[in-house]
């Protein structure tokens, strides 16, 4: 979600479980962002998990990238 629109922009990717990093195409260097996902299995999928806070998309390298992490009770997995 776009904090200044307040708009969710769904992405309909899936990735597989070995999966460390993911990139979101069309965010705007400056603007913060918050992340919401979901885990699907054979049991079908889960509630949303939404980030605890926004994550300002800077451009340190050229390339506009975040990188995530997933966390269970069994600890955290970058994705």
């Amino acid at each position: 979600m776009n904090t200044k629109t307040g708009k969710w922009e769904p992405l309909t990717h899936s990735v597989g479980p070995d999966v460390t990093e993911f990139r979101v195409p069309k965010l705007k260097e400056g603007e913060d962002y918050k992340f919401r996902v979901r885990a699907e299995n054979d049991q079908g999928q889960s509630e949303p998990l939404d980030s605890d806070k926004a994550t300002k998309v800077k451009n340190p390298f050229g390339m506009l990238f975040l990188k995530l992490s997933l966390c269970s009770r069994k600890g955290c997995k970058e994705l």
